[in-house]
């Protein structure tokens, strides 16, 4: 399998995402809702946690070449 990528910083940008979906996932397994006081604090922690993923897919999708106008056109 020969995957070619015509431009050097889709790379970069895949690289990121994966960085951020990484970073997400150690969040998650180190249960960060454990030491928290409160319930405000572990659904705060929960709701950054879930939007550092769709950040992750949406660097995906743009540096695919994704245009995200499309893409809420696809959802409706």
């Amino acid at each position: 399998m020969n995957i070619s990528y015509d431009d050097r910083l889709e790379v970069l940008g895949l690289a990121t995402a994966a960085f951020v979906a990484i970073v997400a996932l150690g969040t998650l397994v180190g249960q960060p809702w454990a030491t928290a006081e409160g319930t405000a604090p572990a659904l705060v922690q929960t709701v950054g946690l879930l939007l550092s993923f769709l950040v992750a897919a949406v660097i995906v999708l743009v540096t695919q070449g994704y245009d995200l106008a499309d893409l809420r056109a696809m959802r409706e």
